[in-house]
Formats: C-alpha cells, sequence, structure tokens
C-alpha cells in the first residue's frame, strides 16, 4: 500500500559537549530556524540531552514529541534519542527503547563501543492511510567496529519480530556508509551493508545515484 507523501528528518543535533561557537546554545535559533524551514511531518534525533528539550519542543508545537530513553546513566551529558511526529496526521499506537547490546532490553554498553547506544521506536498509524508504520531512530558508535556490526544485527533482529509487510523507516546516524570518512576513527561498511542486504532502502541513495 502507497502512502500519501510526508516529509521526514533526521538530525543529529550534538546537543552535548561542543565548545565555542559550535556549542549548542550558539546554534539554538539556527536549529529551531532549520525545523521550522522542513517543517517535518516525522523526525528522528540524535546527540539530544536533557536540557536540549525546552528550545526543541517550543519549535515542535504540533507535534507528539517522544524522548525515548537515556541511554547511560554513567555519562554527564546522556544522551536519548526522541522520535516526533505531527499529532494530526499521525496517532502513535506503542513506543519503546532498545540498547545496542547483548542485554538489548536492559540500559548497557554493547561490545566495543565507547559510549551505551540503542535505538528508539514508535509505532504509527498515518490518518490518511489504514495500515501502520514503524519508525526507529538509531545512533550506532563512532569507534566500536564490532559494536555497530552488533548494531545493525541487533536492528534486523527486532525487525524480524515485527509483523509481516510493515512499513519501516529507519533514522540515525549509523557512523557508516559510502558518505561516512572519518579517518580519526576506525571505519567500515558492513554494517551499512547488512541493512540493505535484508531490504531496507537507502532514500538518500535513490535521490542521487551517484
Amino acid at each position: 500500500m502507497s502512502y500519501p507523501p510526508f516529509r521526514i528528518l533526521t538530525w543529529n543535533i550534538q546537543g552535548g559537549k561542543v565548545d565555542g561557537e559550535h556549542a549548542f546554545q550558539n546554534r539554538i535559533e539556527a536549529i529551531q530556524q532549520t525545523f521550522t524551514d522542513i517543517e517535518a511531518d516525522i523526525f528522528g534525533l540524535q546527540e539530544v540531552i536533557r536540557s536540549n528539550f525546552p528550545p526543541l519542543k517550543e519549535v515542535h508545537q504540533r507535534h507528539q514529541f517522544v524522548p525515548g530513553e537515556f541511554l547511560d546513566w554513567t555519562r554527564e551529558e546522556n544522551e536519548c534519542l526522541p522520535l516526533g511526529w505531527k499529532s494530526d496526521r499521525f496517532s502513535n499506537h506503542g513506543t519503546g527503547t532498545v540498547w545496542h547490546s547483548p542485554t538489548p532490553h536492559v540500559q548497557s554498553r554493547g561490545w566495543d563501543a565507547k559510549y551505551a547506544r540503542g535505538f528508539s521506536w514508535a509505532l504509527l498509524s498515518d490518518h490518511h492511510a489504514s495500515q501502520h508504520l514503524l519508525v526507529i531512530v538509531t545512533h550506532f558508535d563512532h569507534l566500536g567496529i564490532f559494536s555497530r556490526e552488533q548494531s545493525a544485527q541487533n536492528l534486523l533482529n527486532f525487525l524480524e519480530g515485527q509483523p509481516e509487510n510493515l512499513p519501516v523507516i529507519l533514522l540515525g546516524d549509523f557512523n557508516c556508509g559510502p558518505y561516512r570518512h572519518r579517518p580519526q576513527a576506525p571505519y567500515n561498511q558492513r554494517p551499512y551493508a547488512m541493512l540493505l542486504g535484508a531490504g531496507l532502502i537507502d532514500a538518500y541513495r535513490v535521490i542521487d545515484p551517484s
């Protein structure tokens, strides 16, 4: 079944320890303006901390805003992965958080990751359609090569438990793939290939195959 068009945004806002001119407090107005200009129907964010919530909610008054669980209470800058959707377009039928670790339903850091990572999910229904829609936002570790591969598998395990033919939108900062080149950090494309091999489609490549 095809859906009427809607606009989606995924964004790592780097809301924590970024110093100088790029500190979050110095980017608030630009971030708010970007959200206003894009006017996404659904969004998923990465590197959001509690102090970021007020300015984010200020520009999302038409959205239901679900922050998700905080991933690592051992960190001063404790990250969560919020999801949001326009409440006049979508209804919520359940949300949750899963950790990228061998114990995915317990707050935990997995494998060789530097930080605790995970994903937030929401099961939505579109008021313009009669089928549900699963939306996921995730953040893979920036250093742990094995962790990124296992995080991809963790996502695939979660998707295998979902109803057949349930449409899925996967958003996130994967720290891998053909667009990610960071000489200062270990890098591989296997997690990206795993997700595509399972049938997920890279929307960016659909728009720009080059």
